[in-house]
């Protein structure tokens, strides 16, 4: 298993696509801070320029920054797919389950390396969006201390998302079934979300139990994490997230050792 995961980490760091998507990150990030200034510059001093400003405040564009179909969600999410998949493609696990190497060991190299991957890409486009938001508008110790909350949420969120994508390869075997099954599944979800706080407001209900039961699908929305105190529940959604990691990489394990990877 260690000889099999330092051989994956090894071709992560030496291969471009890693330094590229976070240097793209890192672009986004501070093209977003221009905008930010500008905006709020033009704005200064107009009617409505303080609502315009609680938009652009640090917390929600940290929020909005772990949104899966964003610009860097999405490119993340392919990248690390067409990288992920290479290796049924070229009949690389076939090759190293010839060298004596387990399934299982195979599926928990390459999940490590998929979530490592898109953790550290993450980890920079939410880092300095906070921070090159707190530099253009206001930084405050409350508003720290929520996105500290939220970084709990996302990330958690995040490994489920990837440790669903690395199973669903290695029961397809291909790229387009994962990238099919992740993205239509978010957007399902984020309808599902949107309607049902439709019907809540519609019927002046304020509890919505439904992300304490699907937190991946708040991810990005800005108004339930933050306008209706969502944060104060973090550690219920990332304790959720967390058992369905655990889930998923016990059924990853199984897909694994039942798979023909011939």
């Amino acid at each position: 298993m260690n000889i099999l995961l330092r051989a994956d980490l090894k071709r992560l760091f030496k291969g471009k696509a890693l330094y590229i998507l976070m240097g793209v990150a890192s672009f986004f990030a501070t093209f977003s801070t221009l905008v930010i200034a500008l905006v709020v510059n033009v704005f200064q001093g107009i009617e409505g320029s303080e609502q315009i400003k609680q938009l652009l405040a640090p917390l929600p564009l940290y929020v909005s920054s772990f949104s899966v179909l964003n610009n860097i969600g999405l490119a993340l999410l392919i990248t690390v797919t067409i990288i992920a998949v290479g290796d049924f493609s070229h009949a690389t696990i076939r090759n190293k389950l010839i060298a004596g190497h387990k399934r299982e060991h195979i599926f928990f190299s390459s999940l490590i390396s998929n979530l490592l991957f898109m953790l550290l890409v993450l980890i920079v486009y939410s880092g300095l969006t906070y921070v090159f938001a707190s530099a253009v508008t206001s930084f405050t110790l409350d508003s720290f201390l929520d996105v500290l909350r939220y970084a709990l949420i996302g990330f958690s969120g995040y490994l489920v998302l990837y440790t669903l994508l690395t199973v669903t390869m290695f029961k397809f075997k291909n790229a387009w079934a994962p990238l099919l099954f992740i993205i239509g599944g978010v957007i399902v979800l984020s309808l599902i979300t949107f309607i049902v706080g439709i019907i809540l407001n519609t019927l002046n209900v304020t509890l919505n139990l439904l992300p304490y039961f699907i937190p991946i699908a708040v991810l990005s929305d800005i108004n339930f994490l933050v306008a209706s105190k969502g944060l104060d529940h973090f550690y219920i959604f990332t304790l959720v997230n967390i058992l369905y990691v655990t889930l998923l990489v016990i059924l990853g394990r199984s897909v694994a050792i039942k798979t023909d990877f011939k």
